[in-house]
């Protein structure tokens, strides 16, 4: 009979140590996914802030290449109206040479 208790008692110590465990693995699984879901989220507010952050720097690069072509083409009608200048300075210059030539040939006469 004693032989009989001692070993439900154990049995029953055995059983608790048993559930304990399991608790204890339970609460740390419901931990591990609750880490896991936190950790999802972080990436999720990662994956956005990177994708903002891309649509931002694009649209930085929209404006530069804008910014960029404006220049291109402002340097363009520059160079151009200085090539425009550059032509009629040597026509004059051509035109005050030819007269120059013309009045020496009057006083040669």
């Amino acid at each position: 009979h004693l032989a009989q208790q001692r070993a439900e008692t154990q049995r029953l110590k055995a059983e608790a140590e048993r559930q304990r465990f399991e608790e204890l693995l339970a609460e740390e699984r419901r931990q591990k996914e609750v880490q896991i879901s936190e950790m999802e989220a972080l990436m999720q507010l990662l994956q956005s802030d990177a994708d903002r952050e891309v649509r931002r720097v694009q649209e930085q690069m929209s404006e530069l290449e804008v910014r960029a072509a404006t220049r291109i083409a402002e340097c363009q009608r520059f160079t151009s109206k200085l090539q425009i200048q550059s032509e009629r300075l040597v026509k004059r210059a051509q035109t005050l040479a030819d007269e120059k030539t013309q009045v020496l040939q009057i006083q040669q006469a």
